[in-house]
């Protein structure tokens, strides 16, 4: 795990809260190419909860089966990555089966869920080729048999990031199948962790959610990296 990248990334979702984003159907991200990589590789950071219409997405937690999926599925979350799918794929390069493009994935909260269910499209689609997901407090996508596809596809190149007592990781709660991909988990004093620790689920809350606080948590962990490596 490389704490600068998640650092970045992080920094990403957050400016995908503010008039910087662009509209992706009914929501909003920061699409663009990766800094250094010439045009070659795009990054899409999507933002969390904002508006009354996101609020409903994250309420219709009812399981639904598709055949884009494999397993059951949170109905409003598969809702709304059909909703933006289409817009979005004309903001990313067209695939290319010669020279795949290369697409990096990330998002806080609802758009964690957004960017699980890209990267999954995505990932489906000769000429794309998904490099990796940096995911901030996502909710449950899915159940175990989404879980177990998801990570035999992706887990390798995934990252799950949790803070402390972050409710959200664990919603809906009647369907807790784990983290998807690696975990890292910041506890009381941000410490990291690759599994949880101090972690109290009677004291869950949303104060711990705020994508300002993965801002500082990583950012902190970076500059430890960085450090060490001097």
């Amino acid at each position: 795990m490389n704490f600068e990248t998640a650092y970045q990334r992080a920094l990403l979702c957050d400016l995908a809260y503010t008039d910087a984003a662009t509209p992706i159907g009914p929501h909003h991200a920061i699409v663009g190419s990766l800094a250094g990589t010439e045009g070659k590789e795009t990054v899409i950071a999507f933002r969390g909860t904002k508006t009354f219409k996101e609020w409903l997405l994250d309420s219709r937690a009812l399981p639904v089966r598709s055949t884009i999926w494999p397993g059951l599925v949170h109905s409003g979350f598969s809702d709304g990555v059909h909703g933006l799918w289409t817009e979005l794929l004309k903001l990313l390069p067209k695939p290319d089966e010669v020279e795949p493009r290369k697409l990096h994935f990330t998002g806080h909260s609802l758009g964690a869920a957004f960017a699980i269910g890209s990267a999954w499209r995505a990932a489906g689609i000769a000429g794309y080729d998904v490099q990796d997901l940096h995911l901030f407090a996502p909710p449950e996508f899915g159940n175990s048999d989404f879980h177990d596809a998801f990570n035999k596809r992706l887990g390798a190149r995934t990252y799950t990031f949790c803070n402390h007592n972050d409710v959200v990781p664990v919603l809906p709660p009647w369907w807790w199948a784990g983290h998807l991909g690696s975990l890292c988990y910041f506890d009381a004093q941000g410490a990291w962790h690759e599994q949880f620790t101090d972690r109290n689920t009677w004291e869950l809350t949303w104060q711990d959610h705020h994508i300002e606080h993965y801002v500082r948590v990583l950012g902190n962990a970076a500059a430890q990296e960085l450090a060490a490596a001097a």
